[in-house]
């Protein structure tokens, strides 16, 4: 439970500095940045006597007109990364305990000790700007599994779905009666896509407003298996969550020159999570059977993210990026959570929906427009 707590402090810390940051540095233009450029200030040379802007061309141009009626620097913008990144579990679940006698009285192995680790996946992007302030353009990432696994032994019980397994007591002189192992494999991979409308503030071109749709798949599965007294019982739980909503979020130009720019963003959004779940187990080892249980459910699901990202102009077109990233889904199944959820032995299936990911990590990657 102290895990997730946490990661919400750090996301509305940074949601803080984030905007302490825009409003504290207001660039006047941008050359690069992920919302579209006006054209440069320093294209024209101001013409005091008549009010009005000459352009190298030789033209005037009235500095009231609109800067979205500007010409656009580029017509497109593609970008591609690799993207580094971990996540965290919303609370921990029991799932070995060290007094057969009291099952549930002595914890000495949960979810918290199954460290998913960092895993690289995909960024890229490509967007049109159909004006100097107005792009529209998709987005996707994935990571394609994070994996985790772990071990408990000893005179242990290990939680099953439909209740905790027992070993043998303790025999007088035998060492090896009331000893088991416990194997725990938690694996995850999420999915994500944008299309997302974007527009520059004509009044200030440090921020841009976006609105968009988000698609997000995030699957687990979680299994287990517990070998003693010459029986290896196991099972497999199975998640899977389909989030589509609507998103509104910024971006905020923090810093730019003709060499680097700098600039951090923010969405926040309201899904539909369709989700399902799938318990299996095997007690056939032990001399009993098969057991098999699923259920769907749809409800409403939270979805935040924050970032901040540098970009290094190598030639005209083509920069260099890196950055951070941060992503917050509340609202959505995870596959330990389900073991207080479903009875497969009663046949009795439900959802925990309740539970929560916080992934975070860094990317760097290419940035061309043209």
């Amino acid at each position: 439970m102290a895990r997730f707590p946490f990661s919400r402090l750090v996301f509305g810390c940074c949601c803080w500095l984030t905007a302490s940051l825009a409003f504290a540095a207001r660039p006047p233009y941008s050359y690069f940045g992920d919302d579209a450029p006006p054209t440069p200030p320093s294209r024209y040379t101001a013409n005091r006597t008549h009010n009005t802007n000459v352009g190298y061309d030789g033209q005037t141009h009235d500095p009231a007109a609109c800067a979205c009626d500007s010409c656009c620097c580029y017509r497109w913008q593609v970008w591609a990364d690799g993207l580094f990144l971990t996540r965290s579990s919303a609370e921990n679940i029991p799932l070995a305990f060290g007094d057969p006698i009291d099952p549930k009285g002595s914890e000495i192995f949960g979810t918290d000790d199954l460290d998913s680790g960092f895993n690289w996946g995909p960024n890229v992007g490509v967007y049109y700007s159909c004006n100097a302030c107005t792009s529209i353009g998709i987005e996707y990432f994935s990571v394609q599994e994070w994996s985790s696994a772990g071990v408990a032994a000893g005179n242990i019980s290990v939680q099953f779905p439909s209740f905790p397994y027992l070993p043998e007591f303790q025999v007088p002189g035998d060492p090896t009666s009331g000893y088991g192992v416990g194997n725990f494999l938690y694996t995850s991979r999420l999915h994500n896509a944008e299309i997302n409308l974007r527009r520059r503030s004509s009044c200030f071109e440090w921020l841009t407003v976006l609105a968009g749709f988000r698609w997000i798949e995030l699957g687990e599965e979680f299994h287990a298996s517990f070998a003693t007294g010459g029986t290896m019982p196991y099972f497999d739980i199975d998640t899977n969550n389909h989030l589509y909503g609507g998103q509104l979020g910024a971006i905020v130009l923090l810093h730019s020159s003709y060499k680097w720019t700098v600039d951090t963003w923010i969405k926040a959004g309201l899904c539909a999570n369709v989700m399902d779940q799938d318990t299996f187990e095997d007690f056939r080892s032990a001399g009993g059977g098969t057991t098999y249980v699923n259920a769907r459910t749809t409800s409403a699901a939270f979805t935040g993210d924050l970032g901040v990202k540098v970009v290094r102009r190598v030639t005209q077109r083509l920069s260099a990026r890196a950055g951070y990233n941060l992503l917050w889904l509340e609202g959505v199944a995870l596959a330990p959570e389900q073991l207080d959820a479903s009875d497969p032995a009663s046949g009795i299936a439900g959802i925990n929906h309740k539970g929560g990911i916080f992934c975070h990590g860094g990317f760097v990657g290419l940035d061309f427009v043209w």
